[in-house]
């Protein structure tokens, strides 16, 4: 087949959210049915019970924001604690075995100084261990720590470009994986890693509390009081993936008209020299290169601004492709796009296989910056020219298993199909290859960008450099929209 469209969707009835149940330890749901002011909270997860108020006078009172319900605090002493259970209860929440915390909120919007503790576990302790999320009003930006035992709390800064409307209703999902393969922890608030390495102290779960085990709206001391809206709080005694995370955000969205502070997509380049996508001929980039929210590894480091002008090995860049699809994806998701390259120019694809320079490299760079990449854009084949099909399909398929052994996150495979007489050569092997494995399993896609641009009813002759090689930054560019309809966002 010469390329696929992405299937029609057709308009559902949109159904109230309802949230995985499998270790879900803490689930807070407001509802008009609440007496007000709210002396009880019911939590309806596992670890059951409930959570009381902090006194008389201390009770938020229920309200509404767009016609959803939710808990108004009043910036002052209203609180909600858990005492009735054991201290354990909660230390899932920061002992570095994986936990994944959502809460949907909305800051008061006049009186100032509104903001404050959304949430508090243990944090007043000697020990310090504790969970503690909170929204800095005054700048917008919500405020994440992990602590453990040792009296360190390893997540203090805010959240890469955690910004919001003001007044906007908010979701916030923190995700806590220790189960990378190099042993470090990896914390992520709404998709952007926010620490990726040693989880540090002792992690044993305490063993005293206060009386206030887990609060929702102050410190457990009352101190730092929250003032706004909360809809929805969850927490899960386990891990999340990457696509799970984006599940929930979507739940929670269109449950309670929410929006997430931030989005990260983060894909795979691939190939030889039509990956790497290099400026050649005296072309110049297409404008708006070197954007901040553009972001790629340089081998100890993620870096804004990247090299658009190639994506070799040895030279961290995305090149004028990866570049092109990452602003078209910046043009439909607020955030930023990773792109992680792994090109090298006039390779065969034997060289692209596991134990191989080009694989090897790009699969540390994943592993080192604790990358989740979604997406792996292949583009190559001009250097296997006279390949049988046969041949070239089974070097095809055993790359294909090795990165999807190697890399969980990876949701797809799209396949850029080599250009019919590139470079002069018979490749007609190589494209009847990449088509099978495009039938053969549905996550692997096949973008014809010359059967693409014919369609368009324009000469794809007049998209390619005078070398008969590669594309133009124009056929870069054309490409770069072709390839949008498929990535996992």
């Amino acid at each position: 087949m010469p390329f696929r469209f992405p299937p029609k969707r057709g308009r559902a009835r949109r159904q109230p959210y309802q949230p995985d149940t499998t270790d879900l330890q803490l689930e807070l749901v407001a509802s008009a049915s609440l007496a007000s002011p709210v002396e009880s909270w019911t939590n309806t997860g596992d670890a059951g019970n409930t959570f009381d108020d902090g006194g008389s006078g201390q009770e938020p009172t229920v309200s509404s924001i767009n016609g959803s319900p939710s808990l108004l605090f009043d910036d002052s002493n209203d609180r909600l604690v858990y005492t009735t259970g054991a201290v354990a209860d909660w230390t899932f929440m920061h002992d570095g075995t994986g936990a994944t915390i959502a809460i949907v909120f909305r800051c008061a919007t006049s009186g100032g100084g509104e903001g404050g503790t959304l949430l508090d576990s243990v944090r007043p302790l000697a020990t310090r261990q504790g969970f503690y999320m909170a929204w800095d009003d005054a700048n917008e930006r919500i405020q994440v720590q992990v602590g453990d035992s040792s009296g360190t709390f390893i997540v203090s800064q805010y959240t890469s470009n955690g910004s919001a409307p003001a007044g906007a209703t908010v979701i916030v999902v923190v995700r806590i994986d220790e189960a990378r393969t190099n042993g470090q922890v990896d914390i992520r608030v709404n998709g952007v890693q926010e620490y990726y390495g040693d989880f540090g102290g002792d992690t044993t779960p305490a063993t005293t509390a206060p009386s206030n085990y887990l609060t929702i709206g102050s410190w457990a001391n009352g101190g730092n009081p929250y003032g706004g809206h909360i809809h929805h709080v969850l927490a899960w005694d386990r891990t999340f993936t990457a696509s799970e995370c984006r599940a929930l955000e979507r739940g929670l969205s269109n449950r309670w008209r929410a929006t997430g502070l931030h989005e990260t997509v983060t894909y795979m380049l691939a190939g030889q020299s039509n990956a790497s996508a290099n400026l050649r001929y005296g072309e110049s980039a297409p404008s708006g290169v070197n954007g901040t929210d553009l972001v790629t590894w340089n081998g100890s480091a993620w870096i804004t601004g990247a090299n658009e002008t190639g994506a070799n090995l040895g030279a961290p860049g995305m090149g004028v492709l990866g570049g092109q699809i990452g602003r078209n994806l910046l043009d439909r998701l607020p955030g930023e796009c990773r792109v992680l390259a792994g090109c090298a120019n006039a390779t065969p694809i034997a060289d692209f296989r596991k134990g191989q320079t080009a694989y090897d490299d790009l699969l540390a760079d994943i592993n080192d910056s604790g990358a989740e990449p979604s997406d792996l854009i292949w583009a190559q084949g001009e250097d296997d020219a006279g390949e049988t099909q046969a041949a070239h399909y089974a070097e095809l398929d055993a790359l294909r298993g090795e990165w999807f052994g190697d890399v969980p996150s990876l949701q797809r495979m799209i396949i850029l199909k080599t250009r019919d007489g590139a470079c002069s050569g018979d490749v007609s092997g190589v494209r009847a290859a990449e088509e099978q494995l495009a039938s053969t399993y549905d996550y692997v896609y096949i973008v014809d960008t010359e059967a693409l641009i014919t369609a368009e009813g324009l000469d794809p002759d007049d998209y390619v450099q005078v070398d008969d090689c590669h594309w133009t930054v124009a056929g870069y560019v054309k490409e770069a929209g072709y390839v949008i309809p498929w990535m996992a966002t």
